[in-house]
């Protein structure tokens, strides 16, 4: 399939350059992360009885594996210590599917998963690195998460001739992947009110789906591997642009874990039809065990 051309190619996207701060948001870093462990830390808010179980537990063994590749990792906000520093860390990571279609993984992929332009798929909903990322077939997992695995170092791209570099995401991709982010959490807290078997059924997928024969982790969803080619493109373009809600700029400003507020409500897009959940579901939602925090 041809690739998607961005209408907005004359733009470029300022990088963070917070002061004091030696890991910022919007950096890439290298991890050794699975990423059954966002996608299990959500799932296990939204499951009642065994299956909560079962997916808790899969959560804490994949946040003690020490053997998952190497992958790249969006930094979700400003930390003043070095990388070297053991820490918590809030993360949303990247990787190529193993250069397979997304189809061929299971449907959570599709609700959470955003293109990395340039992409061999056509999405207007997409994201921006500077330089722009090679593979043409990446993806950001947008389920944000902390993180306790050690930082190894910057993601850079190698290939014969080329110098290594790093990679980041400007402000406005930083602003467009939070909102999107918050969005798509909203949209999975609707769909699993309206019907109590939608958890369970994604839960099943990912618990029961094998990775290829070749594929040496332990699951499927760690076949979103790091392994990366070195692009000859230097141009940088800014991220597909949103019509952002101004509580959801406001909300994706903010570099914490977010509750909404008392007075607030969050307004969420969505391509099948346009609805808001206002605080007294998520408030609902969150009283019923359901994880509703944003970042």
């Amino acid at each position: 399939m041809a690739q998607h051309h961005c209408p907005y190619i004359s733009q470029r996207d300022e990088l963070n350059i917070a002061p004091g701060m030696q890991v910022r948001a919007g950096d890439v870093y290298t991890v050794r992360e699975s990423v059954f462990t966002p996608i299990y830390d959500l799932l296990r808010n939204c499951l009642e009885g065994d299956l909560r179980s079962q997916a808790s537990q899969a959560y804490h063994a994949k946040v003690t594996e020490q053997r998952f590749k190497r992958r790249p990792c969006i930094v979700m906000q400003d930390y003043p210590a070095s990388s070297t520093t053991p820490q918590a860390r809030r993360l949303c990571l990247v990787g190529t599917l193993e250069h397979q279609p997304i189809s061929c993984l299971p449907r959570i992929f599709r609700e959470f998963c955003i293109p990395v332009f340039p992409h061999t798929c056509a999405f207007d909903d997409h994201l921006h690195s500077s330089p722009e990322w090679e593979p043409t077939d990446a993806w950001v997992v947008a389920i944000p998460f902390d993180s306790s695995r050690r930082l190894l170092g910057k993601w850079r791209d190698e290939y014969a001739g080329i110098p290594a570099r790093t990679r980041a995401f400007g402000t406005e991709a930083m602003l467009y992947l939070k909102d999107r982010s918050m969005e798509k959490r909203a949209q999975w807290i609707m769909k699993c009110r309206q019907d109590p078997a939608f958890a369970r059924e994604h839960f099943k997928e990912c618990r029961d789906h094998k990775a290829p024969a070749t594929e040496k982790s332990t699951d499927a969803l760690s076949m979103l591997s790091g392994v990366s080619k070195a692009s000859v493109r230097t141009h940088t373009r800014a991220p597909f642009k949103p019509q952002i809600n101004a509580s959801m700029a406001s909300l994706a400003h903010a570099f914490h874990k977010i509750r909404v507020s008392n007075t607030s409500k969050v307004s969420v897009r969505s391509n099948a039809s346009n609805f808001t959940l206002h605080r007294d579901l998520l408030m609902k939602e969150s009283a019923n065990g359901m994880d509703v925090t944003a970042f």
